[in-house]
């Protein structure tokens, strides 16, 4: 499948995030563990069984129920022009406990998403939030300014969806591959697992009637 150009420009920023939370650790403290989120245990990711857990856990826990419906209630923030809605989710986002262990990469990768969107001065809902990201008042989730990013150029978002997935789960393997050597063939065929459950997970996303957003826990 040939992804638009525009789509793959919006989600370079996002390789940047496996690798900064294998690197920070939990609450960016610069541990190289990874912690579970809802658990009181951190896993220390050097083996591929120990890889293919995490990511799981990972799809089952953060990247169903939490990513995706974020990206697609920023989506539809962005699309209908509703910044006061966008910065009031930033906030939600924030008393997420689900999303403590992750927010240290996730905000620095959204600082430098956020900034790829600085020249759409004729964009209110843009310059509404980089104002308030100025100011300090929001958290840049990458999330939330990827599907800023998807509404603003009207990308598929299916497509958008699922390429988000794909590339953060291989960036995941990717990071923890290199700093603990392990075997290509064994990561590839991890990485083929994990993204072969995406689509299903889009569709059902996208086609649930009403499309349920995203509940805070």
């Amino acid at each position: 499948m040939t992804l638009p150009a525009t789509l793959v420009e919006a989600a370079e920023p996002l390789g940047e995030y496996p690798s900064l939370l294998a690197a920070l650790g939990p609450g960016g403290e610069g541990d190289a563990a990874v912690a579970v989120p809802g658990t009181i245990w951190r896993e220390r990711l050097e083996t591929p069984e120990t890889l293919a857990g995490f990511l799981a856990r990972f799809h089952s826990e953060i990247l169903v129920p939490v990513e995706l419906p974020a990206i697609l209630r920023a989506h539809g923030h962005t699309q209908r022009n509703e910044g006061r809605e966008l910065i009031a989710f930033d906030g939600e986002l924030a008393r997420d406990a689900r999303l403590r262990d992750f927010a240290a990469a996730s905000r620095r990768v959204g600082r430098s998403q956020i900034r790829r969107l600085r020249p759409l001065k004729h964009s209110r809902v843009v310059q509404r939030y980089l104002a308030a990201s100025d100011e300090g008042l929001v958290h840049n989730w990458h999330t939330l300014v990827f599907g800023m990013t998807l509404g603003l150029y009207s990308l598929p978002l299916r497509q958008g969806l699922v390429h988000y997935a794909e590339k953060t789960l291989g960036g995941f393997i990717t990071a923890i591959q290199h700093r603990h050597a392990l075997k290509p063939a064994a990561c590839d065929e991890i990485l083929q697992r994990a993204v072969s459950q995406v689509p299903a997970a889009v569709n059902k996303l996208i086609d649930a009637p009403g499309r349920p957003l995203l509940t805070i826990s």
